[in-house]
């Protein structure tokens, strides 16, 4: 992490929350679309809309339709994204400091919602603050409630916002600004139950400037004002595939189209299914009654082991064909291909059941984009954690680890390999010379169990040599009472 500007001096309250305010509105600005991903990934989708005059039973048949493919793009991916270490190649001995921030926040069980938020949004944030006796507090943050403004010539964090709903009642909104002096925490004026139209199931849909907002009271879990002793903005930008622009791209983006034409063309299918699937019969040449409100009486009683029958010489009967799903369910097929054509899924996660499974070697094929796809990933989000660790050297004052730009993150090897692929990989990687130590790593061992390793291969290795150098030179038996002193080895 660049080194930012000095913290400057305190803002005064009514330039505070302008400032909050107008961050805010930026944020609301993004979060549309950025609710729109979060919709497609929890299922909540575009639907049709017609017949317009939809019944109960079209409303049944249009919940029934999802089909949520999104959500497998976005998790075939986090799936593989599991940071198993984290080390720094001109120092060894600061892994020990950065994998104990890493492990003071739970963050092998956290990381996972971080690289979802990531995936899912095409950004997200992770934040840092210092704790007293206790290693910094690392929190991931979303971007429906976090905006951050960076330099536009450096990217560093200038300025961001968090604003939320408080989940005690009364609830309140909250809104906090953080800027490199220190934190500025402000509450709404009123609980958001007075505040009918505004309803609090969607805070973000508040208009702030339409709501007064006031530093937080002393007493009220930290105050109006915090300083920041680290004296940057403590937040860092985990983006999806970043452009020069400063764009990035969420790995639902490209798939709603094709999500929104699967979700529609099952629609179709299920009212063939509903109301075409079976023969519908028709009758001409008979006369049909009328019920005492003009409604037609059928004349005949449908039943599988009914017959009908007509008086009439000039009564024809007949059946319509039954429609046939089939052409529904090619071009199923057709949008899913494409969906994981565009998504680089394999498409044996997609298509599973309709045909030959694919053999090992032809997955490993198809599974080479996704395979790139996840590296780029990790690429950047190991950016972002290294910047986060630095940021956590900073708040609890190891300048060295802080300054240290060679941190890296090692991650897990999740592919589907056997075990006897890995160790004959890494036997043939050994006779080429690679270090022992790499080889562990290669086969999982984090930084601090490949030490361990090295410290107990060193220790069986003393052993070994000290036994050696005794059996060679002989050792002296202890006598038995009454028996001459003889040293080993003698006759």
């Amino acid at each position: 992490m660049a080194e930012q500007a000095t913290a400057g001096a305190r803002l005064e309250d009514d330039e505070a929350i302008a400032t909050a305010k107008a961050m805010a509105k930026e944020l609301a600005d993004l979060r549309p679309e950025l609710q729109q991903y979060d919709d497609y990934y929890a299922g909540i989708q575009a639907m049709p809309t017609e017949p317009r005059r939809l019944t109960q039973k079209h409303k049944d048949l249009l919940a029934m339709a999802v089909s949520n493919w999104t959500r497998l793009v976005v998790d075939v991916v986090n799936e593989r994204l599991v940071v198993g270490g984290i080390k720094s190649s001109s120092d060894e001995d600061l892994d020990e400091a950065a994998w104990e921030f890493w492990q003071a926040n739970n963050m092998d069980f956290h990381q996972s919602a971080v690289h979802l938020a990531a995936l899912k949004f095409g950004y997200t944030y992770t934040s840092v603050w210092p704790r007293e006796n206790l290693p910094p507090r690392i929190n991931g943050e979303s971007p429906l409630q976090v905006h951050v403004r960076r330099d536009e010539i450096t990217g560093e964090p200038t300025e961001a916002v968090k604003v939320w709903e408080s989940l005690r009642s009364p609830r309140h909104l909250y809104v906090s600004l953080y800027r490199p002096e220190g934190v500025y925490r402000f509450r709404s004026a009123q609980a958001l139950e007075v505040l009918d139209k505004y309803p609090v199931t969607a805070p973000m849909s508040v208009d702030l400037a339409q709501i007064d907002i006031a530093p937080r009271e002393p007493d009220d879990d930290g105050g109006p004002f915090l300083p920041n002793p680290m004296g940057v903005v403590p937040f860092v930008w985990m983006p999806t595939q970043p452009d020069l622009e400063g764009g990035t791209s969420s790995e639902i983006q490209g798939v709603i189209p094709i999500q929104d034409r699967i979700n529609r063309t099952n629609f179709h299918r299920l009212l063939t299914q509903e109301f075409h699937a079976f023969p519908q019969r028709w009758v001409t040449g008979i006369d049909v009654e009328v019920d005492e409100d003009g409604n037609p009486i059928s004349p005949f009683d449908s039943e599988v082991d009914r017959l009908w029958t007509a008086l009439s010489a000039e009564t024809r009967f007949g059946q319509f064909d039954a429609s046939s799903p089939s052409g529904f369910l090619e071009a199923n097929r057709e949008d899913i291909q494409a969906l994981a054509t565009q998504s680089r899924t394999p498409p044996h996660y997609l298509t599973a059941g309709m045909g030959n499974f694919p053999s090992g070697e032809s997955v490993r094929a198809t599974e080479y984009g996704l395979s790139r796809k996840v590296g780029n990933r990790r690429q950047t989000y190991g950016e972002a954690w290294a910047d986060t660790i630095r940021l956590c050297a900073r708040a609890a004052g190891n300048q060295a680890l802080a300054d240290d730009m060679k941190i890296a993150v090692l991650w897990e090897d999740v592919e589907a390999r056997s075990e006897g692929e890995i160790v004959d990989a890494l036997l043939k990687m050994a006779t080429l010379g690679v270090p022992r130590r790499v080889l562990w790593e290669r086969w999982g061992a984090s930084p601090q169990e490949a030490a361990k390793w090295e410290e107990m291969l060193a220790e069986e290795t003393a052993n070994e040599a000290g036994l050696g150098l005794a059996i060679g030179q002989g050792t002296r038996a202890v006598p038995t009472e009454g028996a001459p002193e003889q040293t080993a080895g003698e006759e």
